[in-house]
């Protein structure tokens, strides 16, 4: 067992000596005092609750969640919507207010009011270019 040097006690989760009068010292020497007597009531009934329950529940409801949201947000994503942040909205801004990597190939109506299509570059990232 650690023993540490006077004005100091052990910190049960690291192993490690702290402080009495520090943040964490102060923490764990209220809850020595607090939760000394029902700490061997209290612990064994909720672990092996805990684990039972725990074990049967997390493998049946990880797959019915999984499978729902994945297949709503397929169907919500069409991705090419305007934006109404001060990116898309701005003054300088002469292309659409559209993400062009959403709107792959699309042609819309610029904020100068040219028309500007969705064109890939070497990298394959969309930008918007002045339609000639």
């Amino acid at each position: 067992m650690v023993r540490c040097e006077t004005g100091k006690i052990i910190n049960p989760d690291s192993g490690r000596c702290v402080k009495k009068d520090g943040k964490i010292g102060k923490i764990i020497a209220t809850k020595k005092l607090s939760k000394s007597p029902k700490k061997s009531v209290k612990k064994s009934p909720k672990k092996s609750v805990k684990k039972s329950v725990k074990k049967i529940p997390k493998k049946s409801v990880k797959k019915s969640v999984k499978k729902s949201p994945k297949k709503s947000v397929k169907k919500s994503q069409s991705g090419c919507t305007r934006q109404k942040t001060a990116k898309y909205n701005s003054l300088t801004r002469k292309s659409p207010p559209y993400p062009a990597n959403k709107c792959q190939g699309k042609s819309l109506i610029g904020n100068d009011g040219n028309m500007y299509k969705s064109i890939p570059n070497i990298n394959g990232i969309h930008t918007w270019r002045l339609k000639t």
